[in-house]
C-alpha cells in the first residue's frame, strides 16, 4: 500500500471500501484527485461494489477529474460488480453529456445490457 510524506495510506479504505480518491472523484474535487494522484494514489482502486474514481467522476459530470483519472491510468473499461455498469453508462444513466463525451473520446465502452430495465 502506498503512503503519502506524512506516512499516511492514501489508498485506505472506509466501510464500503471507498478510497479517498473515490470519494474525491465523486465531489469533482479537482485539487483533492491531483493531490491524491501525485501522492501515489492508486487510479484503477474499487470498492466492494466495484465502483471506482471515474465511475464517480462519470456520476458527477466531471470531464476535467475524468481526464485525470485516466491520464493516471484509470481503467475505462472496470465495471461495477453489482449491476455491470461501466463509466459511460453512469454518465448517461445521470444524464452528464460532456462526462459521456469525455469517456466516448477514450473509446470507453458501455455495457448496454446491464442499462437495461
Amino acid at each position: 500500500m502506498k503512503t503519502s510524506c506524512s506516512g499516511l495510506c492514501v489508498d485506505e479504505r472506509d466501510a464500503q471500501g471507498e478510497t479517498s480518491l473515490i470519494i474525491a472523484a465523486e465531489r469533482a474535487d479537482v485539487a483533492t484527485v491531483q493531490t491524491l494522484l501525485a501522492a501515489g494514489a492508486d487510479p484503477v482502486a474499487a470498492s466492494l461494489s466495484g465502483w471506482t474514481a471515474l465511475h464517480g467522476a462519470a456520476e458527477c459530470g466531471s470531464s476535467e477529474v475524468i481526464e485525470l483519472l485516466t491520464s493516471a491510468g484509470a481503467d475505462v473499461t472496470a465495471q461495477t460488480t453489482s449491476t455491470g455498469k461501466t463509466a459511460l453508462d453512469i454518465a448517461r444513466q445521470y444524464e452528464r453529456p460532456e462526462a459521456a463525451a469525455a469517456l466516448v473520446a477514450l473509446d470507453a465502452p458501455a455495457n448496454v445490457t446491464a442499462c437495461v430495465a
